[in-house]
């Protein structure tokens, strides 16, 4: 809270005003203290309904839910993610091919971003089957180079 609320509590009232009925105090931007400028009311959403709420909002808003997503788990954002496709044009780093895997409903999967699990740096974008197979190996080179010599010893 900005140190103006803080210091007077009457003037944070009269800005405020009253609290309507099922809403809660709301940063409009949440990089910024809560304070005359950057604050709303909020509808209050039942916990027994905060997953549908989710649900229906990833649904209406899949762009907002994609670079949340890639901003919790990779740090990096959508535009990120969307030109790191461009510079790979849409093609698996290791394999050289578009990805094909589909969802449960058929919709076409995102390429994954491929990342160290020891660093959390991000290498390159992989297919679905690429990515699970270097998961498989732990990530680990020797053991891959195991597996390419008896997959070609069996050639």
């Amino acid at each position: 809270m900005c140190q103006e609320w803080t210091d007077d509590f009457w003037a944070f009232v009269e800005c405020v005003g009253d609290r309507p009925e099922r809403h809660h105090l709301h940063k409009v931007n949440s990089s910024q203290q809560l304070g005359p400028t950057n604050w709303q009311w909020k509808e209050t959403v039942d916990s027994t309904d905060k997953a549908e709420y989710a649900r229906k909002w990833r649904k209406a808003n899949p762009d907002k839910a994609k670079n949340s997503d890639l901003k919790k788990m990779y740090g990096i954002t959508l535009e990120d993610y969307k030109s790191m496709a461009l510079s790979q044009e849409y093609k698996c780093a290791i394999c050289g091919e578009l990805e094909t895997s589909v969802d449960a409903k058929g919709i076409p999967s995102h390429m994954p971003v491929d990342h160290c699990h020891s660093s959390g740096k991000i290498r390159a974008m992989l297919c679905t089957a690429s990515n699970r197979a270097l998961g498989g190996f732990k990530d680990n080179p020797d053991i891959l180079r195991k597996a390419a010599l008896y997959i070609e010893r069996y050639a």
